[in-house]
């Protein structure tokens, strides 16, 4: 499918706004109201009752160093135990803990969707219905925080997906402000992109991103139902599919990430929600195959969310409606194992540790589990 590009002449740059580094206070900044009651409205995630669980479950590891070095020790063990030196996915039968209850304190989160780990090994987590970003290690513990509901740099309405690349930039969906912000690892903002609309650089609630192995920015462009991508100096800009049902178009896309191909070398996979499946395109816009389709069978799926990649290139994916994830193998996209069943309420977002943990984010239970 061919693509088509525009230049974009300026980025429109506005000053840093109180709260646009990251902190380790108790307390997150105060939510202003800047954002309109009806679009509020429109994006705010599922909200729990009051019976939720605010309290983590019995089989719950309280949040330490000493549990994350224990699951990472055990990942690590198996890898190493494994044939071919991969974590065996059809052996994990339940999370080995979990972090996190509803509300808006320092261990809280509100619907928390995407997550990513950067080169110190920590989690960062878009806490969507809190409107910010959160750091925790991997065992639990809070780190940091950024941002707060607003429109100005560093300010955040229901980001939907974070990105670290290779140079410890965060790039950032801030999707109902339907734009990308880009901070550093510290939380300092660097630049933001994008404006609603459906025309070259616009955006219509970006719901993830990723970078290419030359700092290209791929941005699932949700609401206008195809994939941006724009170079580094986010400049220049393509668009590839349009909405639909056919091969190489989306209907409600929502994860995105590199795949590496044999042949064609990186293409990408895109989480193509409402059309039950994923496919995997060159950056060139080139169809090249899809797998799953609508079902709650072994390799079907049922709203896919998020996915990502393990160090050997099988492919996680957030199987939303089953409430698991599929684990497919590299470039055949034959299904490997699923784990999650009965764990996982809601799952949005996945990302694999260099140690091969793997951490998922519930908006149901307002949790992120650790496998």
């Amino acid at each position: 499918m061919a693509t088509t590009s525009h230049r974009r002449d300026s980025i429109p740059q506005s000053t840093p706004s109180p709260g646009s580094t990251f902190t380790s206070s108790a307390t997150p900044p105060m939510m202003s109201s800047s954002a309109s009651s009806a679009e509020t409205a429109a994006r705010v995630p599922r909200q729990g009752s009051a019976s939720d669980q605010t309290t983590l479950p019995r089989n719950t590891l309280s949040p330490s160093s000493s549990s994350a070095a224990a699951a990472a020790a055990a990942a690590a063990a198996e890898i190493a135990e494994s044939p071919t030196k991969q974590r065996d996915y059809t052996q994990i039968h339940k999370a080995r803990y979990s972090f996190g209850s509803k509300g808006s304190g320092r261990d809280q989160f509100n619907c928390p969707w995407g997550l990513a780990t950067n080169k110190a090994g920590d989690l960062i987590i878009c806490d969507c219905g809190n409107h910010r970003i959160k750091i925790h290690g991997v065992g639990g513990q809070f780190k940091k925080t950024t941002g707060r509901m607003g429109t100005k740099c560093g300010e955040f309405n229901f980001p939907a997906a974070v990105h670290v690349t290779d140079d410890e930039r965060v790039i950032i969906a801030d999707s109902s402000n339907n734009r990308l912000q880009v901070m550093t690892v510290n939380g300092e903002f660097i630049t933001s992109f994008g404006s609603k609309g459906s025309a070259f650089g616009q955006l219509e609630r970006p719901e993830n991103v990723t970078t290419d192995a030359y700092g290209n920015v791929l941005v699932v462009d949700h609401g206008n139902g195809r994939v941006m991508i724009t170079d580094q100096n986010y400049s220049e800009f393509s668009t590839i599919g349009i909405r639909g049902i056919e091969i190489g178009e989306f209907h409600e896309p929502i994860g995105v990430v590199l795949v590496n191909h044999s042949v064609l070398g990186p293409c990408f996979a895109v989480a193509d929600n409402y059309n039950h499946r994923i496919q995997t395109m060159t950056v060139n816009g080139e169809f090249i195959t899809s797998f799953g389709s609508k079902g709650s069978a072994f390799g079907q799926l049922c709203k896919p969310y998020d996915v990502t990649t393990d160090a050997y290139g099988n492919v996680l994916v957030v199987d939303h409606g089953n409430g698991r994830v599929m684990v497919y193998a590299a470039e055949t996209y034959t299904p490997l194992a699923e784990f999650g069943k009965g764990e996982l309420d809601k799952p949005m977002g996945v990302c694999v540790t260099s140690e091969g943990l793997v951490a998922v984010s519930c908006d149901g239970s307002h949790k992120i589990f650790v496998f």
